[in-house]
C-alpha cells in the first residue's frame, strides 16, 4: 500500500478531499480520516460479499470459478512477459 503525503496525493483523491472540505467545512485531517473510514467500510463490505457468494456456490461452481481465476492470472502474467 502506498503511503501518501500532501506532495504525492493523486489528483482524484485531492479533488475528493477538497470537495468534502468545501461541503462540510471540516479540517483536512478530519476529511482524510473520513475518507479512510469509508474506504475501510467498503473493503469490509466487499469481503463479506465475497464470502456470502462463495457459500452460496456449489462445489462445482467454486471449482470453475477458481479455474477461471487461475487462467486470468496466468494470461496476465504471460502477456507481461511477452511485452
Amino acid at each position: 500500500m502506498q503511503n501518501y503525503t500532501l506532495r504525492n496525493v493523486p489528483p482524484e483523491l485531492w479533488d475528493a478531499i477538497t470537495a468534502i472540505i468545501e461541503e462540510t467545512g471540516a479540517s483536512r485531517r478530519e476529511t482524510v480520516i473520513e475518507l479512510i473510514r469509508r474506504g475501510l467500510q467498503s473493503r469490509a463490505g466487499s469481503i463479506r460479499g465475497g464470502q456470502a457468494r462463495q457459500q452460496a456456490m456449489t462445489p462445482e461452481e467454486r471449482r470453475e470459478h477458481a479455474r477461471q481465476a487461475v487462467r486470468a492470472r496466468w494470461d496476465r502474467r504471460n502477456s507481461r512477459s511477452l511485452n
